[in-house]
């Protein structure tokens, strides 16, 4: 049967972010390998593969040391980054190693799509924050379904959708210990909510009302926030982002001040806050798939 398959991994190793997406459509023939970068987070595999998008989250020294890293392991096609003094350096430096470049100068913003997967990436602060998620509803007939599990290094499972098939989505369904993540089937629903939101460190420096602000189009869809590794001031009016009675994750790092795990664990029972590290991170996988039997829901 064919489907929509999708993996999200989060994690970081004590000083930043690393994320990665994997999207393979195969009504839309389209996929994409996503990663995204900052504060001088490390890759957890050394898994090599073909990166479609780098989205590099600010200019700091230790992020482009992982950058240099990423290179010299993925052949990377397409890389964002904030624009910035450094940038015409960046640029020599990353030529010959990258395929193409494309800074965003502050309060610049750029969006596109693939298959049915879109992406939203904006520099605010001088730091880049990227949210990406399925745009499907259920005029196409289909039903979603994914599992959300804490991995470890013992785990096998891949940050990359290389193979033609992809059951790592199933088996997670069926053999392990997980959320599974639903809730789609409400008549208020008319899509599902699988989107992620990335943070990077500038939101915390006075941007939090001008990120919500230009999220009109996506507030609704979100499941994951990232949150950076260091957060200038706290705004716990991005907990407003949570949904009633639908659990959302809020991933982010072990060391933070209990303020921040506190006021999302008080906000709701539905809201939960994952800390991750390099060796233990949070993996959301899962597909789309049509519908076995008509469902009037």
């Amino acid at each position: 049967m064919r489907a929509r398959y999708f993996r999200m991994r989060f994690g970081n190793n004590g000083k930043g972010i690393y994320h990665t997406l994997a999207y393979r459509d195969e009504f839309e023939k389209a996929s994409v390998h996503l990663a995204y970068i900052g504060e001088g987070g490390q890759e957890g595999l050394a898994i090599r593969y073909p990166m479609d998008v780098l989205v590099v989250a600010d200019l700091e020294d230790e992020t482009l040391r992982q950058v240099e890293e990423l290179l010299e392991k993925h052949e990377v096609r397409q890389m964002y980054l904030p624009a910035g003094t450094e940038s015409l350096v960046i640029s020599k430096q990353l030529a010959a190693k990258a395929g193409k470049l494309q800074f965003l100068r502050e309060g610049e913003s750029h969006e596109w799509r693939t298959g049915l997967w879109e992406f939203h990436i904006r520099n605010l602060g001088n730091s880049l924050s990227l949210y990406h998620g399925y745009t499907g509803t259920k005029a196409l007939g289909e039903d979603c379904a994914f599992a959300g599990k804490i991995y470890d290094p013992e785990d096998h499972c891949s940050p990359c959708l290389i193979e033609e098939k992809d059951f790592c989505g199933f088996g997670c369904l069926h053999r392990r210990d997980f959320q599974t993540l639903k809730a789609h089937l409400d008549k208020k629903f008319e899509g599902y909510r699988t989107g992620t939101l990335l943070l990077g460190k500038g939101v915390f420096d006075g941007n939090v009302k001008e990120l919500l602000d230009n999220m009109n189009g996506f507030k609704e869809r979100i499941r994951i926030i990232q949150l950076p590794a260091r957060i200038q001031c706290w705004e716990k009016e991005l907990l407003n982002l949570a949904p009633e009675k639908e659990i959302q994750y809020y991933v982010g790092h072990s060391a933070y001040s209990s303020e921040v795990p506190g006021d999302i664990a008080s906000h709701s029972g539905y809201c939960h806050f994952v800390p991750v590290d390099l060796e233990s991170g949070l993996c959301l996988s899962g597909y789309f798939i049509p519908f076995l039997t008509k469902k009037d829901c």
